[in-house]
């Protein structure tokens, strides 16, 4: 077994050579690529990278992932790259998933480029599906969104290719096929649904409904300001409701859809960590560091992310004019609340 495993990632290399040359990637990029991973003792060779993971993978969250950034490819070839190191492209079928590979792209210092992954609509024009006929999830927080639209916008009619953008703090974006892009490789692993694991029900009070884990009311009845919000979710023994998790904001959100509720209120003006991400409250300012605010808020423009700082949005929502991402606003605007019940 350890000759085997010692053998078979120069020949994926050897197998993409050709192409990688014909691309423009130089002969010494390749060498130094084969030197560092393959020229090692017998040892080493035969380890499993970490978890699962056979080289030239490694663990991010729950995948074997490789980020091809020695070559930047058309779609079809960055597939074609990931199939001669025994993969695919990465699939991003929950928001955990999606959550993750930010933070190692953040976390490594691999921003400034955009990524291939794993989905295209090129057989049926918005059935994003990927290479394994999966449905790719649509909406938050998956995909960037402004105050007006939500990708994928199919641009120019001929965006069937699936990126994390990096000008959009690597939500996913809908693309010509024929850019060149970095790939995300991801280790074949066998049958791999990736369905997020579903949180517990709750047993939760009287106007209360569990919904990703949580015991949450919304009071559609009500359209308060913020500190009438809070008031009133105290009088249900209960608080704005304090979103933590990537997963949480997904199930609200389609929670959200299926009931065809619109905007509440959320969370509180305190400090919170949320994910890595803090947001602290200063003189009516909100702070934040800027890498670490995707994928929980949405854009408020192309290029301006929430929250946007202004000194009169100081409180925390999520409006259906945004796709319900996260969005600080006036505090004296009337919302719906949306209240937790403690745990």
């Amino acid at each position: 077994m350890i000759p085997f495993l010692k053998m078979r990632f120069p020949v994926a290399l050897t197998l993409v050579c050709a192409h990688l040359l014909v691309s423009g990637f130089k002969v010494e990029q390749l060498s130094m690529i084969q030197h560092s991973s393959v020229h090692k003792d017998d040892s080493e060779a035969a380890s499993i990278v970490s978890e699962g993971c056979l080289e030239p993978y490694f663990t991010v969250g729950d995948q074997c992932l490789f980020f091809a950034t020695f070559a930047e490819l058309s779609y079809q070839d960055a597939r074609q790259l990931c199939h001669s190191l025994n993969g695919e492209l990465a699939a991003v079928l929950t928001a955990t998933r999606l959550k993750n590979i930010i933070d190692y792209i953040n976390d490594n210092d691999l921003t400034g480029r955009k990524y291939w992954i794993d989905g295209s609509d090129q057989a049926t024009e918005g059935d994003w599906r990927t290479s394994s006929g999966l449905s790719v999830p649509m909406g938050t927080p998956f995909w960037s969104a402004n105050l007006v639209f939500q990708e994928p916008n199919n641009g120019y009619d001929i965006e069937n290719c699936l990126e994390m953008y990096d000008a959009a703090l690597f939500y996913m974006n809908d693309v010509r096929c024929t850019n060149l892009l970095t790939a995300i490789c991801e280790q074949a692993l066998g049958n791999d649904t990736a369905v997020a694991a579903m949180p517990e029900v709750q047993d939760c009070p009287l106007t209360y409904t569990s919904v990703g884990g949580l015991c949450l009311s919304f009071m559609t009845w009500a359209e308060e300001s913020w500190e009438e919000s809070r008031q009133a979710c105290h009088g249900f023994s209960g608080e704005l409701a304090a979103v933590t998790d990537i997963e949480q904001l997904r199930a609200i959100y389609l929670y959200l859809h299926q009931e065809g509720k619109t905007s509440v209120y959320t969370c509180k003006r305190t400090s919170k960590v949320l994910q890595g991400s803090l947001i602290s409250v200063l003189q009516n300012q909100v702070s934040m560091c800027c890498r670490d605010r995707a994928p929980f808020w949405g854009f408020v423009k192309s290029d301006v992310l929430e929250p946007d700082c202004g000194a009169a949005e100081n409180c925390l929502l999520l409006n259906a004019d945004g796709f319900h991402y996260f969005r600080d606003s006036s505090c004296s605007l009337l919302m719906t609340p949306l209240c937790m019940y403690p745990q």
